[in-house]
């Protein structure tokens, strides 16, 4: 039996998996969109004005915005009232009351290329062979609701997610221990929600460049938090040229300060045959005490560097993606890039912190930083870790 070529292209078009993809080549920064999400535009506003985003109808990329309550006793978001409602607010101030955005879950693939870089990135709303559920979601059915804002000190001296407050700078195991002032179960943000959250960047914007895309991305002045989502035109961008941005629901997800990761850090050791540190990973973030304790699993080596050096900074030339295994590095760049921090002077925790630029000597992103995987190790017996940040996560039903 034949068929008229308009049909054949319906049928061909039917056959395609329900997966938005995109595919990279190792030389170049822009992908290729495939599946679902061939001839879609993901503009990006940079001055204010509304841009079409086609992702904007997609329901796994949508992350509506609520106001919401946290009950400690059943360990839930309640009350919820959605932007745009009466009642809604972004400066809330009843106890436990926050601005919180909605996550859908989704599955994902990748096929990795020699330097344990993506090739090709697909992500998609149902569980289809092959693809895996993305590890900021317990099961393929609960929403998960992460913070708009920055974590930042109210009046009442407990971390909230609200409009109208400077985000707390401070080394990352006093941001955890802070965190869990507000409930004995809240948590900074984890590798987990780290990686789910590129995983879909990489798909919407079809490329690496994260900075110039988001153009509004400027090393400026640390700045309250709500300034940009209460202004921005669009779900992804800045109200204005050098001005904050805004990823969907998430404010400043590359700037302002960097957001520590409560599961990773690394363990410097050392031998007769020179330095090395070690990446080791936390699966269960309820048995974090601050250290590098017993709970910890070793991933392998982050860098190795020769006897006798004491400090290696450099930005990470290539990212490995195969979770949970984040970052890893296949080189490092010069001294002078200021990318990456470590310190094997001490014998301190190093933590992690991912995101974007900050005046706070933190990320310097005025040439390589656009990366989605850029990070910032930090010693914390260095000057630099009490220029970190992060964002208070509330999972509900505990700890994962």
């Amino acid at each position: 039996m034949s068929f008229p070529i308009k049909q054949q292209g319906i049928l061909r078009a039917s056959r395609r998996p329900r997966a938005w993809s995109v595919s990279f080549s190792m030389a170049g920064k822009t992908g290729t969109r495939e599946d679902a999400a061939t001839g879609l535009v993901a503009g990006v506003s940079a001055d204010g004005t509304v841009v079409r985003n086609d992702f904007d109808r997609i329901p796994i990329f949508q992350r509506p915005i609520f106001n919401a309550t946290w009950d400690r006793v059943s360990r839930q978001w309640i009350r919820f009232t959605p932007l745009g409602e009466a009642g809604f607010t972004w400066s809330p101030t009843e106890p436990y009351r926050e601005v919180v955005y909605r996550c859908q879950p989704f599955w994902y693939k990748l096929d990795m290329d020699a330097t344990y870089a993506p090739c090709r990135v697909s992500v998609t709303d149902r569980p289809l062979p092959g693809y895996t559920l993305a590890p900021m979601f317990k099961n393929g059915s609960d929403f998960v609701y992460r913070p708009c804002f920055e974590l930042a000190l109210g009046e009442d001296g407990l971390p909230h997610s609200r409009a109208g407050l400077m985000p707390l700078r401070t080394d990352g195991v006093a941001l955890m221990e802070k965190a869990r002032t507000y409930d004995s179960t809240a948590r900074t943000e984890s590798v987990k929600d780290w990686f789910s959250d590129v995983l879909l960047m990489l798909v919407e914007f079809a490329r690496w460049d994260m900075y110039t895309l988001m153009s509004g991305n400027a090393a400026t002045a640390p700045v309250e938090t709500g300034g940009a989502l209460r202004r921005v035109a669009a779900t992804s961008g800045c109200a204005e040229k050098d001005q904050p941005c805004v990823w969907r629901g998430k404010e400043n997800p590359w700037r302002n300060v960097n957001s520590t990761l409560c599961d990773l850090m690394l363990r410097k050791v050392t031998s007769a045959g020179g330095n090395r540190l070690e990446l080791c990973y936390l699966p269960d973030v309820a048995l974090y005490d601050g250290t590098l304790n017993q709970h910890y699993r070793t991933l392998g080596d982050y860098i190795s560097h020769s006897s006798g050096v004491t400090e290696i900074c450099g930005f990470a030339e290539k990212f490995g993606f195969m979770y949970p295994s984040l970052p890893r590095t296949t080189g490092v760049a010069s001294k002078g890039a200021s990318y990456l921090f470590a310190d094997y002077a001490s014998d301190k925790p190093i933590v992690v912190a991912v995101g974007g630029n900050s005046s706070t000597y933190m990320l310097n992103n005025t040439t390589i930083v656009p990366f989605p995987t850029s990070f910032e190790c930090v010693d914390l017996s260095n000057w630099r870790a009490a220029y970190c940040g992060a964002r208070l996560v509330l999972e509900e039903g505990g700890q994962r």
